[in-house]
Formats: C-alpha cells, sequence, structure tokens
C-alpha cells in the first residue's frame, strides 16, 4: 500500500480516499481512478488515450468524460494549477507528489523462537480454517453492498456511495451496484452523474432485459425532474417493453404506475394549457387502464403480492408497489359526473 502526499492532500491508493488536511475529500469513482494515474505519472504527458484505456478500458470514449474528469480534479485546489494542458497531445499533472510507503515491519527471531513459531504452524494445520474465517463471512464486494443498501435505507447517501465504490473496485462487472450507485447519486442532487451511469448500463448488451428496465427507469425519473416529460415517457415504455420479457410482476407494476402518472401529468399540462377535453379522457382512461392491468397481473401470485406490499422505499432494486387507489378514486369522479 502506498500514501501519495500532494499539496496539502494524502490519497490511499488501496482506499482510494482522499483527504485534506485529515478531512475526507469526497470523489467520483472515476475521478479517484484518474487521480491515481495522475499521481503514478507525475510531470509526465498523459494522452487522453491513455486516461480512456486507465479509466474506460476502451478508445471509444467521448471527450466530455475525459473533460468533466479534469475540471473536478483541477477543482480540488483551483489557484495550485494541479493539471496543465497540452493542447491536442493531452495533459501534466504539475504538483509536487510524495510517495509515503508503507513497508511491513522486519523482526529478527533467535533459533528458539523460530522452532517455537514453527511448532506452533505445525499444529495449526490440524485446526479447522472455519476458526479464522467464519462460514457466514461474505465476500468483500458483497459485504459492501449490503451495507451500501442498509445506509441506502437510512437516507445515509454519502455513506452508501462509498461502500458502493468500494464494491466496485472489488467486482467492477457488477450490475446492481452500479445502478444503486446511480440512484445514490440522484438523491444526492447529482441528475449528470446518475444519468451517465445509467447510459452505460443500457447501452450494454451482455445483460439481462431487467437490467435495462431499471437503467431506462432511472433516466425516465431525471427527465422527469428536467421537465422533459417527453423524454420520461419514452425511457419508461422502453424500459416496460424489457419487463414484458422477464418475470418481475412487482416491477411490472411499479413502471405501469410511474407511466399512468406521467400520462396523468401530461394530461394535466394540457388541461393548463386548454388542450382538447376528449384528448384528455382518452390519455386519462389510456393510463387508468395501463395501472389496473398491472395490478390484474400481479394479483395472479399471491405470494409476489405480499412481498410486493412489504416493499416501502424506492431503492434500486427494491421499488414500492402499491395499489393504484388514487387512479380508482380519479376514475369514479369522472363516471360519477358523466
Amino acid at each position: 500500500m502506498a500514501i501519495y502526499q500532494f499539496l496539502d492532500f494524502t490519497f490511499c491508493d488501496q482506499s482510494y480516499q482522499l483527504k485534506r488536511s485529515n478531512t475526507a475529500v469526497q470523489l467520483r469513482p472515476k475521478t479517484a481512478n484518474a487521480l491515481h494515474y495522475f499521481l503514478q505519472h507525475p510531470n509526465q504527458l498523459v494522452s487522453k488515450n491513455a486516461l480512456y484505456l486507465a479509466l474506460w478500458q476502451s478508445e471509444q470514449v467521448q471527450d466530455y468524460r475525459v473533460f468533466q474528469v479534469v475540471s473536478e480534479l483541477r477543482k480540488l485546489a483551483p489557484s495550485a494549477a494541479l493539471i496543465r494542458t497540452q493542447p491536442n497531445k493531452g495533459y501534466i499533472w504539475q504538483a509536487k507528489v510524495t510517495i509515503m510507503q508503507k513497508a511491513p515491519k522486519k523482526i529478527v527471531y533467535s533459533a528458539a523462537a523460530s522452532l517455537l513459531v514453527v511448532a506452533m504452524g505445525l499444529v495449526a494445520l490440524f485446526k479447522p480454517y472455519s476458526q479464522d474465517i467464519p462460514n457466514n463471512a461474505l465476500m468483500p464486494a458483497q459485504g459492501s453492498y449490503a451495507n451500501a443498501i442498509l445506509a441506502f435505507n437510512k437516507a445515509h447517501y454519502v455513506e452508501a456511495e462509498k461502500w458502493l465504490q468500494f464494491s466496485l473496485r472489488e467486482n467492477p462487472d457488477s450490475i446492481d451496484a452500479r445502478l444503486l450507485l446511480a440512484e445514490v447519486n440522484l438523491q444526492l442532487q447529482n441528475p449528470y452523474i446518475a444519468t451517465e451511469i445509467a447510459q452505460q448500463v443500457a447501452e450494454a448488451s451482455t445483460i439481462s432485459p431487467y437490467y435495462h428496465a431499471q437503467a431506462l427507469d432511472l433516466m425516465s425519473r431525471v427527465a422527469f425532474q428536467n421537465n422533459q416529460l417527453d423524454h420520461a415517457i419514452d425511457f419508461a415504455q422502453q424500459g416496460q417493453k424489457n419487463l414484458e420479457r422477464s418475470q418481475a410482476i412487482c416491477s411490472a407494476q411499479v413502471l405501469d404506475k410511474r407511466i399512468a402518472n406521467l400520462f396523468k401529468t401530461k394530461n394535466n399540462n394540457r388541461l393548463t394549457h386548454q388542450s382538447d377535453i376528449q384528448n384528455n379522457d382518452a390519455v386519462s382512461n389510456n393510463s387508468i387502464g395501463i395501472a389496473l392491468n398491472a395490478n390484474k397481473k400481479l394479483s395472479q401470485l399471491k405470494e409476489n403480492t405480499e412481498l410486493c406490499q412489504q416493499l416501502s422505499t424506492p431503492a434500486t432494486s427494491k421499488v414500492e408497489c402499491d395499489s393504484l387507489i388514487e387512479l380508482d378514486i380519479s376514475r369514479n369522479k369522472r363516471q360519477s359526473i358523466a
């Protein structure tokens, strides 16, 4: 393990934790990886292609992603000129870097002590291995992901992000960890980062339809927050089509309800602008039909219904699946008026 020091910062290459005067500084995973790479190559010209390969393992990367990472590193110390841009060539890390290597302590044993250690080692061979590592111990990637879920459910989003970053360093292929990290960034008011992670998942060709649906659902919610209602509906409907190829009835109900609410919002916007009332009824009836159809599918499996109703937080893999009473009331009111 090595600890890099520059200015009043320290960076650990094992935990990927950056500190400034012993105070933790939050970094995105890609930004932390870029910082590590620059600290390994101080005062050297680092090309954009080298950063592409180091951070994304591909040269087919859009330039704005590198610009964003470099910009975030520069903001650590705006007046220090940490990184200099070499036009059409790359970047140079300018700040002085000191490496504080932690070496293992050297222990000198006497002959008698050495024999004792050997004897104890022979005895240990006959002891069960489970005494050192419990049988129920999770692998680091799983354990950190589990800790992230616990933190997320308590709305401790910064802590959840820390555990997810560690989980992805242990297992970069975990789609669940990526999607939960996107959800965490959405809760931390980082919609750009959340969308970037979700897009990477949605564009992957080797993952299951369910993961595609999760990514599209998150992109739909970001679009809704940005008042891009048509995009929000389009993403949600794409996710709905992916769920048609899976057995995730509860998740299908969530997306159906989201689509119904999106249509309802669009419908209300049309009313505000004095749109056609007949078109309003058609859209509203369509949204109610979608939602009621989801309830009908869900009721087919009693166990799924019970478990689905127990979920109360809209996390990445655990989403709220409550009833659609509000839409039923709305429909009954229109019928009574008619």
